[in-house]
């Protein structure tokens, strides 16, 4: 008995869309629009100091990836699904158009709710403490 069936080669594997997802993007530019209720900024620098221009939006595959075969070279997406262009020549942020840090300020904010969480807890024991010596019970 013969094989009839003929081999088809694979399609090529999508490479997988984690590899397109922008890392920390912080917008740098005025707002342009929105899409799904969040804002589209002109500008966005990331994790590493590159600067992004607003490109567009991308669809998803029925898997729910990101179509990322549709991308272009120097690409990339910000959730949910809103394309940036790479800017040539401009690998760092120029200091004035860089967004202040938020780790700072979350460091300062724990360090505060931390602080306040300590004192209301040794308010309430001296206050038991006093009451103890009062009615002579400790």
């Amino acid at each position: 008995m013969l094989n009839t069936h003929r081999l088809q080669p694979l399609p090529p594997p999508q490479r997988p869309d984690i590899f397109s997802i922008m890392v920390e993007p912080r917008p740098v530019g005025p707002v342009i629009g929105f899409y799904r209720d969040r804002p589209i900024a002109e500008r966005v620098v990331d994790l590493f100091g590159r600067r992004f221009t607003y490109a567009g939006v991308i669809g998803r595959r029925r898997d729910g990836q990101y179509d990322v075969d549709r991308l272009k070279s120097g690409q990339f997406i910000v959730e949910p699904g809103v394309v940036y262009d790479l800017e040539g020549g401009a690998s760092h942020v120029k200091h004035e158009d860089q967004p202040e840090p938020s780790q700072p300020e979350e460091g300062r904010r724990v360090f505060a709710q931390i602080a306040v969480t300590l004192a209301l807890f040794m308010t309430g024991s001296l206050a038991i403490h006093l009451l103890l010596r009062v009615f002579h019970a400790g």
